[in-house]
């Protein structure tokens, strides 16, 4: 069974697996392997497909990493499609913490992202190290990674755990456009790691000048549109305010002046009766 999953040989594996199909579940006595790990990793759909239909398990791991068929499948977007439709547990972590998605992540495997992140899986998880599979973006430099992830809703800010956040990693390659996109989603480069770093120390200690203009133009550029708003949110408050008052003020006004048109009907109505008993 295992030889024949991982040849693509869907005759011998229909044949082994039999009526009762037990034998799609075998895993390997050393490794953990099964049948669906191989399947998928050798990209052969068909056999994946055949071995979904008889219930192998989507999430079975290998024993000493914890390696699911998803995570053998990265590279092969037509696999992880197969591998989909039996709804494995798409945030299933290996021993060290590592999801499928950070195994995308560290692969630059953008297709494979997408499908996971679109499917559901968590963009914010940490593994052992505390890192994220935006963190592995900024490690490897893969802008389109880094771009998806955030519009995916991934967490800028999340420190790994020497205190590190994508964008210290992403400064350390000295990428600009990778730290322009994180900039641009409200990474905080004011943020330490554990060794009392920012980002703009990083970029100071190992000589990245331009990067480091850059980045100190982006923040004052970005606090004067903060100052721009808050004004513009305090000129709308007060005029708010304003006309609340002469409102007010109006209604007060009016009030008074229907007051009076009554006082004078009442006395003009009194005046008009005792005139008539007079008579």
């Amino acid at each position: 069974m295992f030889a024949a999953s991982a040849q693509g040989n869907l005759k011998e594996v229909r044949r082994l697996a039999g009526n009762n199909c037990t034998a799609v579940n075998w895993q390997h006595n050393d490794s953990g392997i099964a049948p669906l790990h191989l399947a998928s990793y050798f990209n052969h759909t068909q056999v994946v497909l055949f071995l979904l239909s008889c219930k192998a398990d989507p999430n079975v791991q290998t024993y000493e990493e914890g390696l699911t068929p998803l995570m053998a499948a990265l590279l092969n977007v037509d696999i992880l499609h197969a591998l989909m439709t039996a709804h494995p547990d798409l945030n299933l972590k290996t021993v060290n913490g590592t999801t499928a998605l950070m195994g995308a992540a560290e692969y630059n495997s953008l297709d494979a992202a997408k499908v996971l992140l679109t499917g559901g899986a968590e963009a914010n998880l940490q593994d052992e190290l505390g890192k994220t599979a935006l963190i592995y973006a900024s490690i490897n430099a893969t802008l389109d990674m880094t771009i998806t992830l955030l519009n995916y809703g991934a967490d800028v800010d999340i420190q790994d755990h020497d205190g590190k956040t994508a964008l210290h990693f992403a400064v350390e390659k000295n990428e600009k456009e990778q730290v322009q996109a994180l900039l641009e989603h409200g990474s905080n480069g004011m943020i330490k790691s554990k060794a009392g770093k920012t980002a703009g120390d990083i970029a100071n200690e190992n000589g990245f000048i331009s990067l480091l203009k850059f980045m100190e133009n982006y923040t004052e550029t970005t606090n004067i549109f903060i100052l721009v708003g808050c004004i513009i949110a305090s000129v709308v408050v007060v005029i708010i305010i304003l006309s609340g008052c002469m409102y007010c003020r109006y209604r007060r006004r009016k009030q008074s002046s229907l007051q009076n048109t009554i006082v004078v009907f009442r006395n003009d109505e009194d005046q008009h009766t005792e005139h008539i008993y007079e008579n």
